[in-house]
């Protein structure tokens, strides 16, 4: 993991489980860490840069954000890794709405809020603007990583999912798709 020494590091979820495992290679490795949970005990455990934030608000992920900011530095790595699991699901027509409420709440308004926060940084800091190119440039390099030397287009998207709603599709369950041309990306 060349190139993460001195950089800083927000990695949500850190208290425990995938989130914790990041949060610690990724300070082994040089960066500077801040580990975000909703569990302080397991956050002080971890002995990174910890902050305490309900991210399922956008006053937690402000939080969060600009605790980060304050303690470390500007945002250059971003692990996403919080959310509600799938350990006490039910079939939907027994799912509490206010369950529904809040997992809808931390796994999805929580993550938009912080990439919301967090990617304007980034981009004003690197990618296209700092080598110099535009728009079309970047999506020309993108083209360049598929055999046809083209992106995938919408209509060839819509195909896929057009096909997998069919009865011939009955045979296909629970995959990830990627229409993706032959890219290995």
């Amino acid at each position: 993991m060349a190139g993460v020494e001195g950089r800083v590091a927000l990695v949500t979820g850190a208290g425990r489980g995938i989130g914790r495992a990041v949060a610690e290679l990724l300070t082994a490795r040089g960066a500077r860490v801040m580990a975000v949970a909703r569990s302080e005990d397991e956050l002080r455990r971890l002995g990174l840069d910890y902050l305490v934030a309900d991210l399922g608000t956008a006053a937690g992920c402000s939080q969060a954000v600009e605790e980060t900011e304050r303690r470390l530095g500007a945002v250059e790595i971003f692990v996403c890794n919080h959310g509600i699991g799938s350990a006490h699901e039910k079939v939907i027509w027994e799912q509490d709405p206010q369950t529904w409420e809040e997992t809808l709440r931390v796994n999805l308004d929580g993550p938009f809020h912080l990439t919301r926060l967090i990617t304007a940084g980034m981009v004003a800091r690197a990618e296209a603007a700092r080598r110099g190119i535009g728009v079309d440039e970047v999506w020309a390099e993108r083209a360049a990583l598929y055999r046809p030397n083209r992106v995938a287009t919408p209509q060839e998207v819509a195909e896929t999912i057009a096909f997998l709603a069919t009865e011939e599709a009955s045979g296909v369950s629970g995959q990830a798709i990627r229409v993706s041309l032959g890219a290995q990306v």
